[in-house]
């Protein structure tokens, strides 16, 4: 795993084709997406006690040949973006 900054996260999503996973809630991912335009973005909501769903849904995310390249984002200064599974 890899943090990196905003302005370097920007980057690959612009020009190395990543895709980013937003792991808010729902109604935070509609309220507003974290990428423009929204499609470099999915939205897979991870919750505390939740980690099958969240994990099948990254799988599917995954299996996608658009989505090799992935980054991980959230809205609490990194703690759920970086927890390992």
């Amino acid at each position: 795993m890899t943090l990196v900054q905003v302005k370097d996260a920007k980057l690959l999503l612009e020009r190395e084709g990543y895709k980013l996973i937003d792991v808010r809630s729902a109604r935070e991912y509609d309220e507003a997406h974290l990428t423009k335009p929204p499609r470099t973005c999915f939205n897979v909501p991870y919750q505390s006690g939740g980690e099958p769903q969240f994990v099948q849904g990254v799988e599917a995310l995954c299996r996608s040949k658009e989505a090799s390249k992935v980054m991980v984002a959230c809205a609490d200064g990194g703690l759920m973006s970086t927890r390992k599974l």
